[in-house]
């Protein structure tokens, strides 16, 4: 794939990951993906979506080298349901509108499918206008 082409492809997995559905970007991923399979992937993000229906992604930077594109994005969400996981774990819904920053590797591979996925996400950030 061309670096065009791979851009062309992360930038419809922000859009799709926008939806309510995100059954879009969880077709982008290849049955074999690691660290998550795409079943993983849809199954955090539907736990996710809940607790925070109005997310929104906004790509800030995106580069590629290689069949590689690293994506810096703006997350903004109200959160409206307990999210079980991770550190906002027994947090009763707050209703507050959270901003916070995520950083992903994806790696493609030629078909166009996500191989690879990694990311770094701002818990801290989320939690402290979360909990405050």
């Amino acid at each position: 794939m061309s670096p065009d082409e791979i851009k062309s492809r992360t930038r419809r997995f922000s859009e799709e990951i926008n939806k309510p559905d995100w059954q879009g970007a969880v077709d982008l991923f290849a049955a074999d993906s690691v660290p998550k399979s795409a079943e993983q992937f849809r199954q955090e993000h539907e736990v996710f979506r809940k607790a925070f229906p109005d997310y929104h992604a906004t790509i800030e930077e995106l580069l590629v080298e290689g069949n590689k594109t690293v994506m810096w994005l703006t997350l903004r969400a109200t959160h409206q349901a307990e999210f079980p996981v991770e550190e906002l774990q027994g947090i009763p819904p707050t209703g507050t509108q959270a901003t916070w920053e995520e950083v992903y590797l994806l790696e493609y591979n030629d078909q166009g499918e996500v191989v690879n996925s990694r990311g770094l996400i701002d818990r801290l950030g989320r939690l402290q206008q979360l909990s405050a």
